[in-house]
């Protein structure tokens, strides 16, 4: 994924939580170091090229919370991918 593709997904991230009002239910998710805004994450990626770095990204959340669905989903264009069944031993 490039990173013109990163700020568009980022961008309907915002605007699907705007949408449904999950704003305050994400908050406790984002660490304080998160890029929370299209814009942040523009000037990041900016950033990041002018200095030739990889971005990581990870993703966490409870067992069965839909992580591996949400990569699927944003990533892979909603193909499955990854697994999305695995249950811990």
């Amino acid at each position: 994924m490039n990173a013109q593709e990163l700020i568009k997904k980022s961008a309907l991230i915002e605007k699907t939580l705007q949408e449904q009002g999950l704003q305050e239910k994400a908050r406790p998710f984002i660490s304080e170091n998160a890029v929370i805004k299209t814009e942040e994450l523009e000037k990041t990626l900016k950033e990041l090229q002018d200095t030739n770095r990889d971005l990581k990204v990870g993703i966490i959340g409870c067992v069965k919370a839909g992580k591996s669905s949400l990569l699927n989903a944003l990533i892979f264009e909603g193909v499955g991918v990854l697994p999305k069944a695995a249950t811990p031993i």
